[in-house]
């Protein structure tokens, strides 16, 4: 709130402003000068009405712009389809968005790593009569990039397996440290090689162990992850690219959580990333073997649509619908 520091404010009210959730300066866009005068809490003298009235002037200037230009990148969102119509009807704009961060997260063999796979491919589908010299950097930290299994999904979508792995960059890091150094690499690898999206499957799965090796107080690796998630946001607006990253779940602890699992540090992720998708098994099915690969995704988080729940089928060629 700097912004504020030309009026007359002294510490406290800065304190009590901040705790009473008066951090967004777009807000202040909205109020005039007597609504300003009462949150604020200063006085109606001559030279503060003037200093108000123009730090309103400069808010309206910068936050005003920046809602037009939202509008106008509409015109350039493009999206990645999941494979399942079904699915794709749930999200933001009809598949993976470009120009915003979507979570996946699930329990183990819920189908994260196979929906990332095909989107992969829908990458790849999607510019392949323009191809650039790389469509998507897959960044894996739990082993789980599987070119035989991407292969086969290939196949089965008539694609030439040799001709898609030749434009997939993948990178396999095991450590917190690692993905540091590789971090900041990331938005030069985007822009000289044109990549078009971004995989980190599994982002949390780092911060899970570096907080397990208890070297670090855990206020700094949270904030380490609050940087990433801030730079990954602006990334994937500066690149037009959608960003997949998939999440590790821990039980919910309390009632306040309507699921039995969350992402691990969820209310960081939710501070960056708008849309969630929870992948689950549906144990019913899962031993009936004509139904094999049954999975539910459920849209919990979104800018634009309701929360849904939706069925689709992990297939040898790929994510299909279930009906």
């Amino acid at each position: 709130m700097e912004i504020f520091d030309q009026v007359n404010l002294d510490q406290e009210k800065m304190v009590q402003l901040k705790k009473k959730g008066w951090t967004d300066l777009s807000f202040f866009a909205l109020l005039n000068r007597e609504e300003m005068i009462s949150i604020l809490g200063i006085e109606k003298s001559q030279s503060n009405l003037k200093k108000l009235d123009y730090l309103i002037e400069k808010i309206r200037a910068k936050y005003q712009p920046e809602l037009m230009n939202w509008h106008a990148s509409l015109e350039d969102q493009w999206n990645v389809t999941s494979g399942s119509i079904n699915m794709d009807s749930i999200l933001d704009f009809n598949g993976i968005n470009a120009g915003q961060l979507t979570l996946l997260y699930g329990p183990f063999r819920s189908g994260k790593s196979q929906f990332a796979h095909q989107c992969l491919i829908s990458v790849y589908q999607k510019f392949q009569q323009n191809l650039p010299e790389k469509i998507a950097l897959f960044i894996d930290t739990e082993s789980t990039f599987r070119p035989e299994r991407i292969g086969q999904m290939a196949v089965g979508q008539g694609l030439s397996p040799h001709e898609l792995f030749k434009k997939i960059d993948v990178i396999s890091l095991q450590s917190l440290s690692e993905f540091s150094q590789v971090f900041p690499k990331i938005p030069e690898i985007l822009r000289t090689k044109e990549s078009k999206f971004l995989v980190i499957d599994s982002l949390t799965k780092l911060y899970r162990h570096e907080i397990a090796l208890n070297n670090k107080p855990i206020n700094s690796i949270i904030a380490d992850l609050a940087s990433k998630l801030n730079k990954l946001q602006v990334w994937a607006k500066q690149f037009n690219i959608p960003i997949l990253v998939t999440s590790q779940v821990t039980a919910a602890m309390d009632d306040s959580h309507f699921f039995k699992v969350i992402p691990i540090l969820a209310t960081t992720l939710d501070m960056y990333i708008k849309q969630w998708i929870l992948l689950g098994e549906i144990e019913q099915n899962s031993i009936v073997t004509t139904e094999s690969g049954v999975r539910y995704a459920h849209l919990l988080n979104s800018q634009t649509k309701r929360e849904q729940i939706i069925k689709f089928q992990i297939t040898m060629e790929g994510i299909k619908d279930y009906f």
